[in-house]
This record gives structure tokens, C-alpha cells and sequence, in this order.
């Protein structure tokens, strides 16, 4: 325990100095789903249950699917934090500690030197796989676990079986498809590998075993999770789509150190497993070790590598035919999350490369021992510089210009870039770095782990997301409105839905995360009720049921989200909405960008506008747009839009500044004519660098409005140019539809102004989530009496009712199979009427109605989960008992956290 003492602390140390601001109330702000996924840190536990019901998203669901843990270790202990921003940092926290001390543990247990063993945990939990996977929770939390793996892999020991049964325990209850696969298939590569073939009669039934334990653990989650995925619109998932994001040949290159491009190309956050130029020299260096060849750990590393790699180019490989051909494949996406595989494969490279360092350091005491390497360094630093001087122009002020750049912004230079530019600098480093240590070799890994942490270090900008107080999420005022509404009301629960036809993406707004009316912040960030929900595992029927009402938004990933195209009364009245943030008249156009270029095309006709003249009047023309070209005055009209109406011919002004913008102040930094990035213009859906301080990621997105001057029955419109010196953008259009007269306006303007971008307003008309109907199913409320909500939780629903006569208690509350009811403490059957909406049937007089949500399938499986735990957990007590020898004085669970050494 002594000799794990200095390495434990090196490792929390490394894991506080990079990632601490987690525990000092700081959030990860990400642009995927870092904060999407929200709604299930609002769930608690119900006495002894934890909340099996999601009531925030979708109109209440199971959180049976790949984002909801509900049985991860470390979600366990924050259940009842009440609010989740609280526990939100020190929990991401947590999981690069783990990331930390899996590796480590792993690495200890394949026999590594302590020095060895924090290289490798270091470029493990430091890489840029790992660094930037906040922004995807779900996969940081099944991810951490495989290297675990590795350890319980290294031998057939009783200690490895207990250890890889661990590992895949935590493993399969993060709930993650394509980390169970890959996690598991790496474990079977690991036994195979690390040992001999006289012991693989044994090490491949304990590693079976250890598989089907951990396995029966995780199957109240795993089991419905799968039933689930077969009923919800990842079903529809083409192959050409799960395989769209396949890794490129020529992206390899990116994959090993240029990176994915980070803030400028969020999307590709997976394309990178970078560990830095001096990891990889160190790695080539144990190649030109002839013992390496024959070492099985190195063996191991190189297979884990290209596994991963060739998994990660998908369709390029091939991959299409076996995703098409083997049932279930067809449902999961994004090869690139193989590349964890990679990434575990280069930490165990990196960790054996130092472990042969330390080795030859010690015994070596030539002078001219490192010669020929310090000459390759710079060989190749010289080269590197080369490629960037060329593609500069040989311009001495754009390569000073691009090493600044690089020295303190390094997210915003290119993949190409950084590529050429990170490894010409620190290969000279690392060069010039070995002349001190000729004549004391011993230091040299040293030197060489300092230049690994810095670089790692150095490139987390890339791909870690930006931080934030949690104050940064306080509620804005419409929001805490809504609270106080929900508040007041506890008998009177209400649904809500954020509604904004000009949203193009789910980060085109500055501050996106403290919008209040964009999905799905209303029921993550807020907890606030809203039929809208982001999950992959969204019900089909639920799906159908938003299409065929209020249709759903064009702008969205049709296989994670759900946003309504258009509010509709008709779904409204069937979900019980009552506030809607945003203007209900407001309509989407269409969601194509337009570009107006002078000269090419000074005019442009709005595409898809109906040319009949018989719709409704409008008010007013919404739109996104960006100017560009010579810059002029505020106030300056650039364009117009010309517009027909019955009412005649109007041509209404776009000035600049007032309905447009210009971009160049949050462009990026310019680094010379000849590696200007793509205009940004062009790519609406991609955050731009704010050139200042911290350089924060914001997003270009203006917006315009233009009042007519009487409601108009538009035939047709178009924008047109005033100079041929500028160029728009338009990335998105609406328009308003006038408002009917006051008396028969459905809806009410409850909170703001209705010329704001997410005002509140009221359905006059909003239905009951509860009410009493005859028997025979109408969904009208024709019977008197009362309804009072006694309790509401996730998992349990209380009412008590009063009916003169029997009567159908309606609940405008999703049908999900498992939910029971009972009235007056009888069991009474739950109904699934009206294409999935629940009904219990009433006696006349009082009811106390009690609906409870206990699917028989979990709870069976739940039952085996605790009985294979309780087995194997017995197992343990031997062991336990023989770890408190004086030779051993600490505890079995304690051996594989503190990176236990006995062998």
C-alpha cells in the first residue's frame, strides 16, 4: 500500500490539476447533449425504487435506454441531491478520476513500473478521445470502465475474475450499445493475447462467467432497454445512416494528432483519439526494441489499435454488408465510438514505451547513445515546418501569425494546422529536450512524461467543452414564471412546449443553453413538463402521434429529437398544454439558407412560398441573416424584400445592423489569404471563435423582423440587393399570421412581450390532465364531478375522485406497459384507450385512485440481479478475509482502486 501511495496521489493530482474545476461548481456547457439528457438527474428515488418514469420529456416515459443509468455506481450517490446542477460537476469529476485509476489499475496489474503505469493513465484519461466526452455523458460513462478490463484480462487468478466481473458489471449498467460491444469484444482480445494458450482452457469459461454475472446485474436495464429500441424510431435507422459518420483514410492522419478540429467541427469529436508527439515517439521508439516484438502487453496494444481503427471506417471497409446482415446491428451508429478501443490500445503503447524507456535509461551510459534520435527529431521537425511554411506562402508574418495562434488558441487553427504545427514544435522539443540528459539517461522519462502532459494539456481545448458556473443556467424570467405557475398549482399539473420556427440548429443561438424556449431545456435544464423530448429512443407510436397533429420539425436529427413544426390545438388539447414559449402564430417557411451574391444573383425568390393569395393575413416577416462585403454605416439599407400581396406591391428595407449583421467581428482570426477558413457563412449549423478573452464558442445568428404596415395576404416575395458589393444570408425565414379577433384568440399573452423571441402565452382552452367521461370512452368531459391530485410522482400517481354516477377516469397521460391501477385499494384494470392514453374505469361516490408504474419484467429481473449479486459478492468473502493477513492489510475492493501490486 506504501509504494501505491505516490503514484495514487501523482494520478489525483494530474486528474485535479486538469479537470478540478468540476468540483468548484463549474458545468460543462456542450453543443451535443452534454446538458440534453438532463431530465434524468431531476429523478430521485421513491422510497426503495429509484424513478423508473422520465415525467419531463414525451409526455412521461420509461427511462429504460442508453441515457439513463439509473444503476450506474457513480450516479448512485447523488440521487438525492435535489437540484442536479449541484452534483453535475463533481459527478463528471468522478468519471475522469475512475478514467484515471482504471487505466492505472489495469497497467499495475500487467506488471508496468509505476512511472510506466501514470504515462499510460495519463494519455488514457488526458486523450483527446476521453478529454472532449462531457458533451456526450452517456459515452463517458460506459467508456471509463473498459480499461478495467485490461486487468481482469491479465491473468486467471481468482483476483482477475472478481476484477473483470467488476468491470463489466459497471460496464453493462452504463447502459451504452456500442461500449458493451466493443468493451466486451476488447476483454476476449485481452484473454486471448495476454495469455498463453495452455491457460485459455481456463481463462475463457472464467472469462464467460465473468461475463454472464455482470450481465444478470444489468438485465433490469439492459432486457427492456433492448424490448424498447425494437418500439422506438431507431427501428426506422437506415445502415447507410448508422455508418454516415465512418472514418475517412485520410482522416488517420487527424486521428492520431491533428485531431478532430474540436469547436470547429463539433460533430467530429469522435475522429480523434490524439495522444501527442511525444507519446508517439516514445511509441516508435519501443518498436525499435527487438524484446518489444515478443512482449505480449505491446502485442496487445497494436491489436487493440487497428481493431479499433478498422471498426471506425465503417462503409469504407466494408462494414455496410455485416451491419445489414446480423440482426441488431442495424439499430446502433457511429463506428467511430470503436476508436475507444484505439485509444485504450495507444495508452498501453504509450505506458509500455516508457516501462522499455526506464529500462534502457538504466542501463544505458554511452554518450552518443541518443544521437542518431535527436537527429531524426529534428529531421522531422524541420519537415514539419516545411509543409506549413509552404502552405503559408513562405510568408515569415502568417507562420509567426500561425504559431501564436497556436500557442494560445489552439482550438482555433484547422485540423491541417495543428496537425503540422503541434508536431514540428514539440518534436523539436522533445529534440533539443534530450541533449541535457545525455550524460544522466535516467531522468530522460521524466523529461519525456512532463512533454506528454503538456501537449495533452495543450490540445484539451479542442475537444473539451467550455465550463461554466451553474449560475450560468439560472432560470430566465418567462421560465421562472412557468415555475411559479407549477408551483401554486401542485393539484393542477400542466405541460409545456418551447416553439421557435426560425431555430436552424440546436446551437444557433449565443448562450443556446440559457434559451429558455429551445428543446429540450425546458424539461432538462428547468424541470418543466414538455411533450417535445431529445433521446434516441423515442416511441414510434408517440412519434406518429406528433406528425399526424402538430407534424414535426424539419430542422431536428430524426433519430434523437422531437420538436413540433408547428403548434397544434389538436395536440395540444390531446397532451394537456397549457404555456407555450415562443409565439404560437409564427409559421416556418422554409429551413434552406439562402445566398444573395451581387452580380450572380441580386435577387432571390423565397422558395416555397404559395402563390394562391388565399391564405391568412400576415403581420410580420421573420428571418436569420448575416451581411457581408463592405462594411457601411448603421442603418444603411443593403437589401429589401420585395413583396406581392393582394393589397398590392410593398418593398420593405433590410438595414444594416438593425434587421442584418455583419460577421467579421466573430469570424475567426484570420491567419493569411491562403488558410482563411471556409466563410462561416456558408456553414450556418458551425460555432465561430469569439476573438477575445477565453475565447468562448458563440454562434453568428441575427435575427430580423419587419413589421408590415397592415396585415398583407402575401402572393409571393423575394430579397433583393441594393449594392452589388454585398452579399446576404439568409438562413432562415417565418412569418406571422395575423391574430384573430380577442374573443376567439384561443391563446393569451401571459408573460412578456409578444415581440420578444420566446414570450408566454396561455391556451385559453387547455384541458385537464385528468377528467371524468361516461363509459363508453368519450374523451369529452360530459360527467360532473371533481377531480383532486393527491400526490405526483414518477413512478406513483394519486387522485381521489368524486362521481355521481360510474364513470371512465381519462388521464391525458401516455400508455406505457406496466402501469397499474388501483381504486380504493382494489386492483383495478388499466385501460389503454384512444391510441395510448390511460383510463381507469370508477365506481359512483369517492375513489382514491392509485396508478403505479411496476412492469413485471423489471421487477423479475431485478430479482435476478440481486440474487447473482448477492452470489458473487459472497464469493468475495474468502478473499476478503485473506487480504487481512499482516501481508496484506487492506481490503480485496480496495486492491483494485489502489492499484494493488501483488502478483
Amino acid at each position: 500500500m506504501k509504494k501505491e501511495t505516490p503514484l495514487i496521489l501523482a494520478l489525483l493530482l494530474a486528474c485535479l490539476g486538469v479537470y478540478g474545476g468540476y468540483l468548484l461548481g463549474y458545468m460543462p456547457v456542450g453543443e451535443d447533449s452534454s446538458l440534453q439528457f438532463a431530465p434524468y438527474y431531476y429523478l430521485r428515488w421513491e422510497g426503495w425504487l429509484p424513478s423508473l418514469i422520465d415525467p419531463f420529456s414525451q409526455g412521461g416515459t420509461p427511462v429504460y435506454d442508453v441515457f439513463a443509468p439509473i444503476l450506474s455506481l457513480l450516479r448512485l450517490p447523488f440521487y438525492w441531491v435535489k437540484d442536479w446542477r449541484l452534483y453535475y460537476g463533481p459527478f463528471t469529476f468522478l468519471h475522469y478520476l475512475a478514467a484515471f485509476l482504471g487505466m492505472a489499475c489495469s497497467l499495475r496489474l500487467l506488471r508496468l513500473r509505476p512511472l510506466a503505469v501514470f504515462a499510460g493513465a495519463a494519455v488514457f484519461a488526458l486523450g483527446g478521445h476521453i478529454a472532449g466526452r462531457p458533451i456526450n455523458p452517456a459515452i463517458l460513462m460506459a467508456s471509463i470502465w473498459i480499461p478495467l478490463l485490461l486487468g481482469g484480462a491479465a491473468g486467471c487468478g481468482r483476483r482477475h475474475f472478481h476484477l473483470a466481473t467488476l468491470a463489466l458489471t459497471l460496464l453493462y449498467t452504463a447502459v451504452h450499445p456500442q461500449s458493451m460491444i466493443y468493451g466486451s469484444a476488447g476483454y476476449v482480445i485481452a484473454l486471448l493475447i495476454l495469455n498463453p494458450r495452455t491457460q485459455w482452457k481456463r481463462c475463457l469459461p472464467q472469462g464467460a462467467l465473468a461475463g454472464v454475472i455482470a450481465f444478470c446485474i444489468a438485465s433490469p436495464l439492459l432486457i427492456p432497454s433492448a424490448q424498447r429500441t425494437m418500439n422506438s424510431v431507431r427501428q426506422v435507422a437506415s445502415v447507410e445512416a448508422n455508418l454516415a459518420d465512418s472514418l475517412e483514410f485520410s482522416e488517420i492522419p487527424n486521428i492520431l494528432l491533428g485531431g478532430s478540429g474540436g469547436s470547429l467541427y463539433p460533430e467530429y469529436l469522435d475522429k480523434t483519439c490524439y495522444v501527442g508527439c511525444a507519446a508517439l515517439a516514445i511509441i516508435v521508439w519501443l518498436f525499435f526494441q527487438r524484446a518489444a516484438w515478443r512482449d505480449r502487453r505491446v502485442v496487445l496494444g497494436v491489436v487493440f489499435f487497428f481493431a479499433g481503427l478498422l471498426v471506425a471506417l465503417g462503409k469504407n471497409v466494408g462494414w455496410d454488408v455485416v451491419f445489414s446482415t446480423i440482426p441488431g446491428l442495424r439499430l446502433l451508429t457511429g463506428p467511430l465510438r470503436a476508436l475507444i478501443l484505439s485509444s485504450i490500445g495507444l495508452s498501453l503503447l504509450a505506458a509500455c514505451g516508457m516501462e522499455y524507456l526506464c529500462e534502457a535509461a538504466n542501463r544505458t551510459t554511452p554518450k552518443f547513445r541518443y544521437a542518431p534520435l535527436f537527429v531524426s527529431l529534428l529531421a522531422l521537425s524541420l519537415a514539419c515546418f516545411a509543409a506549413v511554411s509552404v502552405k503559408l506562402g513562405m510568408s515569415a508574418a502568417n507562420a509567426l501569425h500561425c504559431f501564436t495562434t497556436w500557442l494560445s488558441a489552439p482550438q482555433a487553427l484547422p485540423p491541417f494546422f495543428f496537425f503540422w504545427m503541434d508536431a514540428g514544435i514539440f518534436l523539436a522539443v522533445v529534440g533539443f529536450g534530450l541533449l541535457p540528459f545525455i550524460r544522466h539517461p535516467r531522468r530522460l522519462p521524466f523529461f519525456l512524461l512532463v512533454c506528454i502532459l503538456i501537449q495533452l494539456w495543450h490540445f484539451m481545448p479542442r475537444v473539451n467543452p467550455p465550463i461554466q458556473k451553474a449560475s450560468y443556467f439560472d432560470a430566465p424570467a418567462g421560465i421562472q414564471y412557468l415555475q411559479k405557475q407549477r408551483d401554486a398549482q401542485p393539484n393542477a399539473p400542466f405541460r409545456v412546449v418551447g416553439y421557435d420556427p426560425l431555430r436552424i440548429h440546436d446551437s444557433d443561438m449565443n448562450e443556446t443553453h440559457k434559451f429558455e424556449n429551445l428543446m429540450p431545456n425546458l424539461a432538462g435544464i428547468y424541470g418543466l413538463e414538455d411533450i417535445q423530448a431529445f433521446n434516441p429512443l423515442i416511441e414510434s407510436k408517440y412519434v406518429e402521434l406528433v406528425q399526424k397533429t402538430a407534424g414535426r420539425s424539419p430542422v431536428n436529427d430524426p433519430m434523437r429529437k422531437l420538436e413540433i413544426a408547428q403548434p397544434s390545438l389538436d395536440l395540444f388539447d390531446q397532451m394537456g398544454v397549457r404555456y407555450l414559449l415562443g409565439h404560437p402564430y409564427n409559421r416556418r417557411l422554409t429551413p434552406f439558407p439562402l445566398t444573395l451574391k451581387g452580380g450572380d444573383a441580386p435577387s432571390i425568390a423565397v422558395d416555397a412560398w404559395p402563390t394562391s393569395g388565399t391564405h391568412a393575413a400576415i403581420t410580420d416577416w421573420l428571418f436569420v441573416s448575416l451581411t457581408d462585403g463592405t462594411l457601411v454605416a448603421p442603418g444603411t439599407p443593403i437589401a429589401s424584400l420585395e413583396v406581392e400581396a393582394q393589397e398590392g406591391h410593398f418593398s420593405f428595407p433590410v438595414r444594416f445592423g438593425v434587421e442584418t449583421h455583419h460577421i467579421e467581428a466573430l469570424n475567426i482570426p484570420e491567419l493569411g489569404n491562403k488558410i482563411s477558413p471556409e466563410q462561416i457563412h456558408s456553414r450556418w449549423n458551425t460555432p465561430v471563435l469569439n476573438a477575445e478573452c477565453h475565447w468562448t464558442v458563440e454562434t453568428a445568428n441575427y435575427r430580423g423582423q419587419i413589421h408590415f404596415p397592415q396585415p398583407l395576404h402575401v402572393q409571393s416575395a423575394a430579397w433583393k440587393l441594393n449594392s452589388q458589393k454585398n452579399i446576404l444570408y439568409v438562413a432562415s425565414q417565418a412569418y406571422r399570421l395575423e391574430r384573430p379577433p380577442q374573443e376567439s384568440d384561443p391563446w393569451r399573452l401571459a408573460f412578456g412581450d409578444e415581440n420578444q423571441t420566446a414570450p408566454v402565452f396561455e391556451y385559453r382552452l387547455a384541458k385537464p390532465r385528468a377528467e371524468l367521461n361516461s363509459l363508453d370512452g368519450a374523451t369529452t368531459n360530459t360527467l360532473p364531478g371533481e377531480i383532486t391530485w393527491v400526490s405526483k410522482r414518477a413512478n406513483t400517481l394519486q387522485l381521489r375522485c368524486q362521481s355521481e354516477t360510474a364513470a371512465l377516469l381519462f388521464l391525458r397521460e401516455r400508455w406505457t406497459p406496466g402501469w397499474k391501477a388501483s381504486v380504493n385499494g382494489k386492483p383495478t384494470p388499466m385501460l389503454n384507450v384512444h391510441d395510448g392514453f390511460r383510463a381507469v374505469e370508477l365506481p359512483a361516490g369517492t375513489s382514491e385512485v392509485t396508478l403505479a408504474f411496476r412492469p413485471t419484467l423489471f421487477f423479475a429481473l431485478l430479482g435476478l440481479s440481486a440474487a447473482v449479486f448477492i452470489g458473487w459478492a459472497a464469493s468475495l468473502v474468502p478473499r476478503w478475509r485473506k487480504s487481512r493477513r499482516p501481508t496484506g492489510r487492506f481490503i480485496f475492493f480496495s486492491k483494485f482502486f489502489v492499484l494493488s501490486t501483488t502478483h
